[in-house]
């Protein structure tokens, strides 16, 4: 078979602890790309945020972020979308309010609104990453390109964010306390028409229900003239479950989560070793 596509989720899987590639991966991925391979990035990230990264290994890309909300050309142009259902906000944000949880409403073209106070939302966006993450909060507050959605949140009221002209990508949730998480995701499933998924345990990201990473790659394909079994998908958590659920030629690395790895075509090496090198080589020799 011939690989034309790899799609591969940023944290956790394409990047190590310190936000950048093994150089295994780099060397793979710079290496396929020159072939003429489609590299496809599929995050819950922005795309200076996918871009300030790969750029440093001259790596082309497409993407699709916002875990489905938007996809982005080889030319970093803007396509498709898959935009929050407005009448849907009050009621997610009603939920997260209930259970006491901040939560950052990330907008079209890197925006990034509270309908908290910003300056409480930060500093409980800086505690959580520092408990979860196990890094130095007193670091994190001083470097500027730490937790930087959080750093750019602008106060927003109910009526602007429902009834302006804002494109709301996705909600996101979040608290140390992961039951809170727990029981917002459960109440999450009285709303019809969103998906609600997680990239850790200690938060809930809530998007458009046809907004998942899995629908958007098998439109991105089909307009490409590519077919699944010409595809890899990589990815750890679950909201990288539809791409395992829709491609065959899934690839876990070795510290994704459980449900990822029993979903996997294959289990490889952790994104702090060559997952993406070793996904490579094992589709090449099928």
């Amino acid at each position: 078979m011939t690989l034309k596509l790899i799609a591969s989720d940023m944290d956790g899987t394409l990047l190590d602890n310190n936000d950048g590639l093994t150089k295994d991966n780099a060397k793979a991925l710079k290496q396929i790309t020159d072939q003429g391979v489609v590299f496809c990035v599929a995050s819950g990230r922005s795309l200076s945020g996918v871009a300030h990264i790969l750029d440093r290994y001259d790596i082309p890309f497409c993407a699709i972020l916002g875990n489905g909300s938007e996809f982005y050309n080889r030319d970093h142009e803007r396509t498709m979308t898959r935009y929050f259902p407005k009448d849907k906000i009050p009621g997610v944000a009603a939920i997260f309010e209930e259970e006491d949880v901040n939560c950052m409403i990330f907008a079209k073209d890197e925006h990034y609104y509270s309908l908290r106070d910003p300056d409480m939302v930060r500093e409980d966006f800086l505690e959580r990453t520092a408990h979860y993450f196990h890094k130095d909060i007193d670091k994190l507050r001083s470097d500027p390109n730490a937790a930087i959605p959080a750093r750019s949140l602008v106060k927003i009221d109910m009526d602007t964010l429902v009834n302006g002209d804002i494109d709301v990508i996705k909600m996101e949730a979040f608290a140390i306390d992961i039951n809170r998480i727990v029981r917002c995701r459960e109440k999450l499933k009285a709303i019809e028409g969103v998906s609600y998924l997680a990239s850790c345990d200690d938060n809930v990201e809530v998007t458009d229900i046809t907004a998942q990473k899995g629908l958007m790659l098998e439109e991105v394909i089909r307009d490409m003239g590519i077919t699944k079994d010409e595809v890899i998908v990589l990815g750890d958590g679950m909201n990288d479950l539809s791409l395992f659920e829709r491609f065959p030629y899934s690839y876990a690395p070795g510290n994704a989560t459980d449900v990822i790895k029993a979903k996997a075509h294959k289990v490889v090496s952790s994104h702090t070793e060559s997952d993406v090198k070793d996904a490579i080589e094992d589709f090449l020799k099928i």
